[in-house]
């Protein structure tokens, strides 16, 4: 069962060859968007060098209406978000 605290959080990177790819992670348990951001990012900058620390996407998963898994449309980002969610300790 989906609850509120579902994200699809895209991230953007550099290729090596210098073509940017977009991935998206389902992040379950985060209760903010900084949080969902972060984990997204985490599991992102395991892998990926370059990460964009200017683009990042934010989507709930949440039930629609017939009881459908569906996304919202893409929130808001404040800078503050972005900036503390390329902070990995």
């Amino acid at each position: 069962m989906i609850g509120d605290d579902k994200w699809m959080i895209g991230v953007r990177y550099h290729s090596e060859d210098g073509r940017l790819v977009r991935h998206y992670y389902v992040v379950d348990g985060a209760k903010t968007e900084t949080q969902a951001c972060r984990q997204a990012v985490e599991r992102a900058g395991r892998k990926r060098a370059g990460l964009d620390s200017q683009w990042i996407q934010i989507q709930r998963l949440i039930h629609g209406d017939l009881g459908r898994v569906e996304l919202t449309s893409p929130l808001a980002l404040a800078d503050t978000t972005l900036q503390s969610a390329f902070v990995i300790t």
